[in-house]
């Protein structure tokens, strides 16, 4: 191969296949992760009913359908939890039964029910550190001036 030729684009980190099995007569690369992922081809991502990314703010523009969010857990009882979005308003979030304590972060998968409440499909632990200001800024961007990048 020429010095000059592009070298091939490495393997998405973020798939669900592995990559083919190395040469068993190749000498092993120390430099190179074990069975590296495969990238997930346009077949097999589901496009279909995207879950845009809101904030509390944007939450009323999507009334009825699925969405996506990071609330930090301020109260959880019984499958009913309040949560403070990432631009400061309370959202409750109903049939999130196994949600975490305060103060940890959570992703909520669901339908927007009114414009400060979701009806939970799945949850995602974040943790208790997360940087709510970026994801309040991607929220931004997803529903302004870049949406055709998320929709």
């Amino acid at each position: 191969a020429s010095p000059l030729a592009p070298s091939p684009k490495p393997p998405s980190f973020h798939s669900r296949r592995q990559a083919e099995a190395p040469d068993p007569s190749a000498p092993p690369n120390p430099s190179a992760p074990p069975n590296p992922p495969t990238a997930l081809t346009k077949a097999e991502m589901d496009t279909s009913a995207p879950s845009p990314f809101v904030n509390g703010e944007t939450l009323k523009m999507f009334l009825g359908r699925r969405v996506r969010t990071v609330v930090q857990v301020q109260h959880n009882e019984g499958g009913v939890l309040l949560g403070l979005s990432t631009d400061g308003h309370q959202l409750t979030i109903r049939g999130a039964s196994g949600a975490p304590e305060p103060p940890h972060y959570i992703e909520v998968i669901g339908i927007a029910d009114s414009s400060l409440s979701i009806r939970a499909e799945s949850c995602t632990d974040f943790g208790e550190n997360f940087d709510g200001v970026a994801f309040n800024g991607l929220c931004k961007l997803a529903n302004d001036k870049y949406n055709y990048l998320f929709l």
